[in-house]
Order: structure tokens, then C-alpha cells, then sequence
């Protein structure tokens, strides 16, 4: 950029280049998401000690461009100390236990999920919660594992990678669901703060 147009300009340029580099670095977390295909499973807790409910929200990440179409239509979690499934989303329903050693090939753990849902779909790109089940630990768990099917119309998902079942129709894909937290806006506060600082120092720089 011509020295003198920066002179003219000072303001103008150095909120643009902050501004534009703040704006990614706050935004970097969820663009890390954009090519995930594996879904983001989360969970709330409520309740008490011995009595808890566990809401789970699955997030759909396959991608509308190359998957279009494709939807989430089977899930299931395996919270030690759960009881029973407690509410379904939509046209979600309680299905039969699942065992992931019994898949073909022999995928991942030998885990045996009892919560499971299936007769609903979640879109592509969409999420859903209300996938919730009882808990009688005296402790919320820090993790649970889980499972899901999605239906891939056009048959080209690849196999390997988050595909555990290899099937390019019906891929498997299975992880470990956090419990959700409230954004960290402090991070982004405190990132814009030091830019109104450098921001300041530039303006002295090129006056």
C-alpha cells in the first residue's frame, strides 16, 4: 500500500487490518467445524444428585455441497448409571439396543449401547436436541460415548477416516459428547481490547 495513502489514511487502515485479523481469530473455533462430516453430539444437564437428565443436541455436518440430501436417522448414547430414555425429538423413537461389535466388519469398541433412537431424520447441516435420558449417577458425567447412522442418498461417502463401517450409502460414525458450556466471549473480549490498544499505537506510529 503507497506509504503516503497510509499517512492519509491512518485510522482507515489500521482498524481494517485489526479488525479484519480479530475477526478470524474469534471466528477460527467454529470455521474448524466447517469440514467435519462426523456429527457434533453435546449434552445439558439438570436435575440432582441420583436424578439427573441428560439433553442431548446432535449436530448433522455433512456437507450440503458434496453430500446433499444426507441425514442423521439413527443414534444412540451409553452414559454409565442411565435408566431409560426419557423424551425423543420429533419423529424420533426408542429403538433396540446396539452393540458396535456386532457391525460387519467389527467397528471400534466393543460398547453396548442401550439408549438408542432411530425413525426420525436431522438434515444436513441442521442439529436437533431433545434426545434425552435419565441419570442416576451422584455426579454428572464429564463425557458419554455415542454412536450415529446417517443415509447418504448419493452413495459416495468415502470409506476409512469417520466412516467405521465402510458403507458409502449408511456410514457409521461414533465419539465422545461433552457437555455444552456457554461460549467463551472473554477470549474475543480480551483479544479486541489488545486491539484497540495496537490500534492506538499504530495511529501515534503514523501520525
Amino acid at each position: 500500500m503507497d506509504e503516503q495513502l497510509m499517512k492519509t489514511y491512518p485510522s482507515r487502515f489500521g482498524k481494517t487490518v485489526i479488525g479484519s485479523g480479530l475477526a478470524l481469530l474469534c471466528l477460527q473455533p467454529f470455521n474448524s467445524q466447517v469440514f467435519a462430516q462426523a456429527p457434533t453430539v453435546t449434552y445439558t444437564v439438570s436435575g440432582t444428585a441420583g436424578d439427573y437428565t441428560l439433553d442431548f443436541t446432535v449436530q448433522n455436518n455433512l456437507s450440503t455441497a458434496n453430500y446433499p440430501g444426507g441425514y442423521i436417522y439413527a443414534f444412540g448414547v451409553n452414559p454409565e448409571n442411565s435408566d431409560s430414555i426419557t423424551a425423543s425429538p420429533g419423529a424420533f423413537t426408542d429403538a433396540n439396543p446396539y452393540n458396535t461389535d456386532t457391525s460387519t466388519p467389527v467397528v471400534g469398541p466393543n460398547i453396548q449401547y442401550d439408549d438408542n433412537w432411530s425413525g426420525g431424520d436431522i438434515p444436513d447441516g441442521q442439529a436437533l436436541s431433545g434426545f434425552d435420558v435419565s441419570y442416576g449417577g451422584t455426579t454428572a458425567p464429564t463425557s458419554v460415548e455415542w454412536f450415529s447412522f446417517a443415509d447418504v442418498p448419493g452413495g459416495n461417502y468415502p470409506t476409512g477416516g469417520d466412516n467405521l463401517d465402510g458403507s458409502h450409502t449408511t456410514p457409521l460414525f461414533d465419539g465422545t459428547a461433552t457437555e455444552a458450556s456457554v461460549p467463551d466471549g472473554g477470549s474475543c473480549l480480551a483479544m479486541l481490547a489488545a486491539g484497540v490498544a495496537a490500534l492506538g499505537a499504530l495511529k501515534r506510529k503514523l501520525s
